[in-house]
């Protein structure tokens, strides 16, 4: 009897979190009007040329290393028309560090920019919920507290505020948030495990940031380690992992690092400040 109780009460919480996930999935295709915002203000008028440098690239199979994706006029600081500027943006595609070179934007190729942009607030939000649903497990919430948390964060108004006006390149990382704590927290949680369980986290921790980073959001992964770096100091067992986990995902963002460094405004920058 009382396993059939618990069995009922779980299928109970699932349908629940399986609702509330879908109306999570409405508000975001409503919120961007299915990717065609019809918006041509800030960073709209940036972000449909991003992706649509990303489309003809696929298509062509040929790498965007140089494309001007911007209208906007060239402001060159360099000896080459490469190191220039059109706005605040790099025209090399690489030299950029916000770049989107995420596996999913092989859909590109079958769907039109607009449900692609769709797409990829939905991959942002589904991993979100995931580890939202996570949490939820870990402490046991109840149905009411597990809505509240989804509600805080889907619906949260530094997150809406930034996609509304165009910023899917650098701030839907934001709806990575219950994700990143989770796997931070998979660092401090127990500081006894084995050294296969401590590799498993430096690598799963390490590649979360890498596909953040993939997704062009910089400035989040810069927070996210941030963050990180300030909580483990309370933990010295852990530093030598956490410092791998970071190293790691360095190694393999050293793609990004590089161009952005030598060939960006980035660079110029620090070359005159030494």
């Amino acid at each position: 009897h009382e396993k059939r109780n618990m069995k009922i009460l779980i299928n109970k919480n699932f349908l629940i979190l399986s609702f509330v996930f879908i109306i999570g999935i409405i508000h975001w295709c409503l919120f961007i009007n299915y990717g065609d915002s019809q918006f041509n203000y800030f960073d709209w008028k940036l972000t449909y040329p991003f992706f649509d440098v990303i489309k003809h690239s696929g298509e062509a199979f040929k790498i965007p290393y140089h494309a001007m994706y911007y209208d906007a006029p060239l402001t060159q600081y360099g000896d080459s028309i490469y190191q220039s500027t059109n706005g605040s943006y790099d025209i090399r595609f690489f030299a950029n560090g916000f770049s989107l070179v995420s596996p999913h934007l092989f859909l590109l190729s079958f769907f039109d920019v607009p449900i692609m942009v769709t797409i990829h607030i939905l991959i942002f939000y589904s991993i979100g919920f995931w580890g939202i649903v996570l949490w939820i497990k870990k402490f046991n919430l109840s149905i009411p507290a597990s809505i509240f948390l989804f509600s805080i964060w889907s619906f949260n108004g530094f997150i809406t505020e930034h996609i509304g006006v165009g910023h899917l390149i650098s701030r839907t990382g934001y709806l990575y948030l219950p994700m990143f704590f989770w796997l931070f927290y998979k660092f401090i949680e127990k500081q006894d495990l084995q050294w296969e369980n401590k590799i498993k986290n430096v690598i799963l921790f390490s590649l979360f940031i890498f596909f953040t980073k993939l997704n062009g959001n910089g400035q989040v992964v810069s927070q996210f380690l941030l963050v990180g770096s300030i909580v483990i100091l309370f933990y010295p067992k852990q530093w030598f992992w956490y410092a791998g986990a970071v190293v790691l995902s360095f190694l393999m963002m050293i793609f990004y690092i590089v161009p952005t460094a030598i060939f960006s405004a980035y660079g110029d920058f620090l070359d005159s400040s030494t």
